[in-house]
């Protein structure tokens, strides 16, 4: 990420009367490394240790002193940010090569959001018609939908490339149920692809190379485990082997631990279950968690992977089927 933005970005009339995320710009706060954890010890207070990073806690790392005085800063955020399509946070990088890494964004735009929920449309987790959508790095949801957002972004030029040929062609055109669209109309489609492209450009050159490198890494049958997040999106089949029984899951969530507990990091995969506990059938949760490894490894030598890598889903999808039914059969003529 460049520290040098281009100037549009910050402007815009920003007076009480702009209505909230209207703004074809974005507002753009940065981590301030004097200020890093004051948060968490003014919450916490660890009092047993010394203020000093060696000393400290990793939580606490970086924090320069302890101080009795309440911490005075003027706000990032406020009203006045709300009047932009987005806010981007961005804090200092860790890759010597970059000077800041995009720590999260917030939608505010109406129209931006009205994009975003077709093309996150059922991600778990995801509810895009809250007032502020916020997307943390790494931003799994986009990635996971970068084709869908790709998609949409196409559909909204197709709209106004349609929209200046009726216009030279002097016809008029028609909302659906026959009602006449209006000049306020084509300004709102000019806004939304407006909107569009501040989202898609804040997010290409953190994801487009990310996906780019999944895709690759896919299509040769192997994955890193820094990038296993990109293969699990919620709502995903999957198959696991459990007592020596195939078996599908349905994926809800995932998680890394980065915190190298007992010097170990583990990618979880939290996955939905049908059970039967003698009575009833019924959904159940549970995770399988896959331990750091450095390199390539084969995808389907993972504990649990995606239902298409498998040698032939369909056949197992068909034998899966089959055995359920079976079971339920059983389950009937016990009972």
């Amino acid at each position: 990420m460049d520290d040098k933005f281009p100037a549009q970005m910050n402007s815009g009339t920003k007076d009480d009367t702009t209505p909230d995320g209207s703004l074809s710009s974005i507002h753009r706060v940065f981590g301030d490394p004097s200020q890093r954890d004051v948060k968490v010890c003014f919450i916490v207070g660890f009092e047993n240790y010394a203020a000093t990073p060696t000393h400290l806690p990793p939580y606490f790392a970086n924090t320069a002193k302890w101080t009795t005085n309440f911490p005075k800063r003027k706000p990032a955020e406020d009203a006045s940010s709300l009047k932009h399509a987005m806010t981007a946070r961005y804090k200092l990088s860790s890759d010597p090569g970059k000077t800041l890494d995009l720590h999260s964004i917030v939608v505010q735009s109406p129209l931006l959001k009205k994009s975003l929920a077709k093309v996150l449309k059922n991600y778990a987790g995801v509810t895009v018609g809250l007032k502020r959508v916020e997307i943390k790095a790494p931003f799994e949801c986009v990635v996971h939908r970068w084709d869908g957002l790709l998609a949409e972004r196409e559909a909204l030029g197709e709209r106004r490339k349609k929209k200046k040929k009726k216009k030279r062609e002097g016809l008029v055109e028609k909302k659906k149920k026959g009602e006449s669209l209006t000049a306020e109309s084509a300004t709102e489609l000019q806004n939304a692809i407006d909107h569009m492209e501040l989202f898609y450009t804040t997010l290409h050159g953190e994801i487009a190379d990310v996906v780019r490198e999944r895709d690759d890494l896919v299509a040769h049958g192997v994955m890193k485990y820094e990038m296993l997040y990109t293969m699990f999106e919620p709502g995903l089949l999957v198959y696991m082997e459990e007592d020596g029984q195939d078996r599908t899951c349905k994926v809800t969530s995932v998680e890394f631990n980065n915190e190298e507990k007992d010097f170990k990091k583990l990618f979880s995969v939290r996955y939905q279950w049908v059970r039967y506990d003698g009575t009833n059938f019924g959904y159940d949760s549970k995770f399988v968690s896959i331990s750091h490894f450095s390199g390539t490894k084969n995808i389907t030598n993972l504990p649990i992977y995606p239902l298409t890598a498998h040698a032939d889903p369909k056949e197992l999808k068909a034998r899966l089927t089959a055995r359920g039914k079976m079971f339920e059969a059983l389950r009937a003529s016990t009972s």
